[in-house]
């Protein structure tokens, strides 16, 4: 393990094993030395801002001034401090982990990225995965260091375990969601950090990577974050031999983990440490990479994701870039509006069949390389690519520059760690792709040029339009096209030559496609409007289903569709092998549990936003728990203040519990659902509202009877049939669409 992270206390780091200091700064540009009362000492840089324009950043007026603090969080007050005195800042966004470990090991510039990816695959980070769970009065700790062999010790409710109790040869010691609750029973100085024989650990917790600004980039395509939500979604579980439908057993004991035995709530602990330590074994290394890349190490990413993005990332390498050759760049935010373009094309709904992918190989970095995208040398142009914002309209042209030269160094890195394993490549993949979004970032302080991220978004959007016209695919999204061709490898050959022809930029031809594979079906819905969906389509081949889109994906249907089956009925209506017919005559057949929507969350999760503030509105992903409340009790009240919440009745707002339902009726003021209680079906209908401003939500129940069997199945059959696969695949015979392309 190389590089330092965040204690979590004052502004210390730990480094080779010892707690040391490292001051907190950042840059102030003025005519004179700033005064305030934040800062612990001001110093002068010998470095010259630059700002921007209206177009670019440009060398600017001003002297340039380190300005120290005590403690990190002291850094947005002396900020503010410094914006009404009339100063400008740089660098006043840099997370403290991220600042410290670059600037103790980026000193001479930035590093070889592909060599110090290399270095950091090759070291294979030793993790240990842990959980700790109360049951039944009862606290189990569980961990493991090699994925298999479970210890398991058994503590007194509020007391720690004893230092020999963690093994001390290790890297990282990794949790979910551990920084909120399982470090309080560990031999802990801070939650960032565990106490072994062997000296402080990091401990990463992968629950904020994973729900915050880092899940897409690590292959999250639905918005749920529980621990088995996620090993589903990336498939660790299936290299523990747990089909989904056992994964959804063992996640069912969570629901009454008070009332387990002690041997059930082992067996639950025990496959809990074990898919935590699935998912640290193909996240660790992930980190690692991208720590190596900006001097620091997987414990600094996780608590770069705790709040941020990787764009912060290749910001931060920009920002170290610029301090070696002199410069800082005045932070500003993003002013002016552009549009994105639209890379999502839809010839037809339908069925069709032998559809080659094709897929750009990293199209925005390749098309800043090849263009030279700079934000410090992008001008106006008679015969340059047009690019509209708000701010008007202008043809602009790029010379390289400094920042170009770091994006090139990254996508030569991807390049060439690609043979080195998947870790390395997906690494430097996520920090070259965060390198585009960056520019025309919506929120927060940054490196932002709204010119630069609107050449990147329509010219590439230009690109995508133009091979469109040119090539007719079934269709077409972000960097991708479908086509039905009749040799995939020549039509590659020849879309590739015409795109290096057509689009070759000043600095060479860099953009290329690549062959994805070629589907045997592909099959796009059609909208309530009529028009062809986009960005949802099913594709089969190969013993292959996929899946894109919030629309067509389970998430909202019965457990055993969502856990199971969907995938092989969704093959089996596309290929016409089976009706949907069959697969409602299967329902009469399955146990009643496996009729409902399953959901997990705590309380405290339903009555806040993920901010911590009250939610303004009751949206539907609340509903089905405000009808357990409403269930639980005739009336229900919460009341914000200053101390969070206080309930009426009283209910335990941390205890996480499984629900089981199937709506109802979810419009209007009442609302009715059905839920699974004590293993009996129950219909509940009630009402709600919340007033953000009084700070005050009210439950009241209006009913609760109990459901016959058939009428559960009833309604499990409609939630099936208003999924837009189901609905819309339900005829027979099935119409292919038109063969569009020669």
């Amino acid at each position: 393990m190389r590089g330092l992270w965040y204690f979590g206390k004052g502004a210390w780091v730990v480094r080779d094993g010892a707690v040391v200091h490292f001051s907190p700064y950042f840059y102030a540009v003025g005519k004179s030395r700033p005064r305030l009362k934040s800062a612990s000492w001001v110093e002068e840089a010998d470095l010259t801002p630059m700002e921007f324009d209206g177009l670019r950043y440009v060398p600017a007026d001003g002297r340039v001034w380190a300005v120290y603090v005590e403690r990190p969080g002291l850094v947005p007050r002396a900020r503010e401090e410094l914006l009404r005195m009339g100063y400008r800042v740089s660098q006043s966004y840099i997370k403290f982990a991220l600042r410290a470990a670059g600037d103790l090991s980026l000193r001479s510039g930035p590093p070889d990225i592909s060599a110090a990816v290399v270095e950091a695959m090759y070291a294979k980070p030793k993790v240990l995965a842990f959980d700790v769970e109360v049951a039944g009065g009862r606290v189990y700790v569980g961990y493991t260091v090699d994925g298999e062999d479970v210890a398991i010790v058994e503590l007194e409710e509020e007391r720690g375990a004893r230092e020999a109790d963690l093994p001390g040869d290790i890297d990282y010691a990794v949790g979910y969601n551990s920084w909120q609750f399982d470090w309080l029973y560990l031999p802990s100085a801070t939650r960032y950090t565990l106490k072994t024989a062997r000296g402080y650990k990091p401990h990463i917790d992968l629950f904020p990577l994973f729900s915050g600004g880092f899940g897409p980039s690590l292959g999250l395509v639905e918005r749920s974050y529980g621990l088995y939500d996620v090993a589903r979604q990336l498939g660790v579980h299936r290299e523990l031999g747990l089909a989904d439908v056992e994964l959804l057993r063992i996640k069912r004991l969570r629901s009454r983990l008070a009332h387990l035995s002690a041997a059930e709530a082992e067996e639950y602990l025990a496959t809990d440490v074990k898919v935590t330590y699935r998912l640290a074994a193909r996240v660790v290394p992930i980190l690692e990479g991208l720590g190596a890349a900006v001097g620091g190490n997987a414990m600094v990413v996780a608590q770069v994701g705790e709040t941020a993005s990787p764009g912060h990332l290749f910001e931060f390498l920009i920002h170290k870039e610029m301090e070696r050759l002199g410069y800082v760049l005045v932070d500003r935010r993003r002013e002016a509006e552009y549009a994105a373009g639209d890379k999502v094309r839809v010839r037809a709904a339908g069925v069709f069949r032998n559809v080659a992918e094709y897929d750009f190989s990293a199209m925005y970095p390749s098309l800043i390389v090849q263009d030279g995208v700079d934000p410090t040398s992008v001008r106006e142009c008679s015969d340059g690519f047009e690019v509209k914002t708000t701010g008007g309209s202008r043809r602009v042209c790029f010379e390289g520059g400094p920042i170009w030269r770091l994006h090139v160094a990254v996508l030569e890195a991807r390049r060439a760690v690609k043979a080195v394993g998947k870790a390395a490549d997906q690494a430097v993949k996520i920090l070259a792709n965060s390198g585009f979004g960056i520019y025309g970032k919506r929120a927060g302080w940054g490196v932002v040029n709204e010119w630069v991220a609107a050449y990147i978004v329509q010219k590439t959007d230009a690109i995508h339009a133009d091979l469109w016209q040119r090539y007719k695919p079934v269709y077409g999204d972000t960097d991708s096209l479908y086509v039905q061709v009749g040799d995939p490898e020549a039509f590659l050959e020849e879309i590739n030559a015409y795109v290096a022809d057509k689009w070759r930029g000043p600095f060479g031809a860099r953009l290329g496609l690549k062959l994805e594979g070629v589907w045997d079906y592909l099959w796009i819905p059609v909208t309530e409007k009529g028009t062809p969906a986009e960005k949802n389509y099913v594709k089969v081949g190969s013993g292959e289903v996929a899946v894109r889109g919030a629309a067509l994906r389970p998430r909202g249907l019965p457990v055993f569709l969502r856990y199971g089956e969907f995938y092989q009925w969704a093959k089996a209506l596309i290929t016409g092998t089976a009706s949907v017919s069959e697969l409602l005559a299967k329902m009469d057949e399955l146990p009643l549990e496996d009729l409902f929507i399953e959901a997990s969350a705590t309380l405290r999760e339903v009555l806040f936003t993920r901010e911590g503030k009250p939610p303004k509105a009751l949206d539907a992903s609340r509903q089905p728990w405000l009808a357990l409340l409403a269930a639980r009790h005739a009336k229900f009240t919460a009341k914000y203040n200053s101390r969070g919440v206080e309930t009426s009745p009283d209910e335990d707002l941390d205890a996480v519990e499984n629900l089981w339902y199937l709506p109802v009726s979810t419009r209007g003021d009442a609302k009715a659902y059905i839920l699974l209680i004590d293993g009996s079906p129950v219909a509940v209908e009630y009402t709600a509202a919340i007033d953000p401003a009084r700070g005050r939500l009210e439950v009241k129940r209006r009913i609760a009877v109990p459901m016959a069997p058939e009428q559960v199945r009833k309604r499990a059959k409609a939630v099936v049939l208003s999924h837009p696969l189901f609905v819309q695949l339900s005829q027979r015979p099935l119409v292919d669409a038109p063969r569009l392309t020669g």
